[in-house]
């Protein structure tokens, strides 16, 4: 999947003083405790980007708004002219008195790079808007299927060399309970040569081509469904309806239906990893 030309790109961006101010803005703005990229991830991220070029850039999970914003400067540096990041969240998950994004006028304030910002959108509003996008993020949710549902999304929208960053591949081992697994079933899901972990951040960022044929993108997603579903709370139906038009539309009736059949069983808060959590976090209390 990887070129050597791409493999040999240097990391423009960070060798100078834009470097600095990037790793500036992170050190300022991230919110510890709540999974802010590392710079290692982010000079992974710049070198697809300084690479690739993309005129423009999608992120799913916008968050604080920290690395849409560092995306930015990446894209200014590097030709681009559009990102547009989406939150399914109004206010930031950590802190529900602050907006979604509500780093991203801080850390990038102006410049020639359009910036749209959409609280209370998943990746199928996105496939609403009918716009296309060379390039994408996804950093949403990590409980499955959410990371599955986000891609099979930005693989409709997506143009280019259709590839997609993934966060938080490593995070099932650091969260027992169920959360991180969803990115991890969906790469496990991809031929090796088509999916790529990044080393250097941990191994917690990872790249999909999804420069496959349709029917192998189609059966990356029936085996992925079939895997139980991780959810916390259900997914609401308004959302439900909203991704099964997306597969209606732009997909086989067989993943359609998959889809429809799966979500009867398995959209429903899945206990058992929770439950399961809270017992193992629990003092053990001798018996008499």
């Amino acid at each position: 999947m990887w070129s050597d030309t791409a493999r040999a790109t240097p990391w423009t961006l960070w060798s100078g003083v834009l470097a600095e101010e990037i790793a500036r803005i992170r050190d300022a703005h991230r919110e510890p405790g709540f999974g802010t990229m590392s710079l290692e991830d982010l000079v992974d991220i710049e070198k697809l980007v300084a690479t690739h070029r993309p005129r423009s850039f999608l992120e799913i999970g916008t968050a604080t708004g920290l690395s849409a914003a560092v995306i930015a400067h990446m894209l200014e540096e590097h030709g681009g002219e559009r990102l547009m990041t989406v939150d399914l969240l109004d206010h930031f998950y950590g802190d529900p008195t602050r907006v979604a994004g509500f780093v991203l006028p801080l850390a990038y304030p102006d410049g020639p790079v359009t910036v749209d910002r959409r609280t209370g959108w998943t990746a199928a509003d996105v496939v609403e808007s009918g716009e296309t996008f060379e390039m994408a993020l996804v950093d949403g949710g990590h409980l499955h299927p959410w990371p599955l549902i986000d891609t099979l999304c930005v693989n409709v929208v997506l143009t280019g060399p259709r590839l997609v960053l993934q966060d938080d591949l490593t995070l099932f081992r650091r969260k027992p309970d169920g959360r991180g697994v969803g990115p991890k079933h969906l790469f496990d899901q991809f031929p090796e040569s088509h999916r790529e972990q990044f080393p250097a951040g941990g191994g917690n960022l990872f790249l999909l081509s999804l420069d496959l044929p349709p029917e192998r993108i189609e059966e990356i997603a029936l085996d992925c469904l079939a895997l139980p579903w991780t959810l916390r709370q259900a997914i609401p139906e308004a959302t439900v309806a909203q991704v099964q038009a997306v597969l209606d539309e732009h997909y086989s009736e067989r993943l359609a239906q998959a889809f429809a059949s799966t979500c009867a069983r398995f959209n429903q808060p899945n206990g058992r990893y929770f439950r399961a959590s809270k017992r193992a976090a629990a003092p053990v209390v001798p018996t008499t």
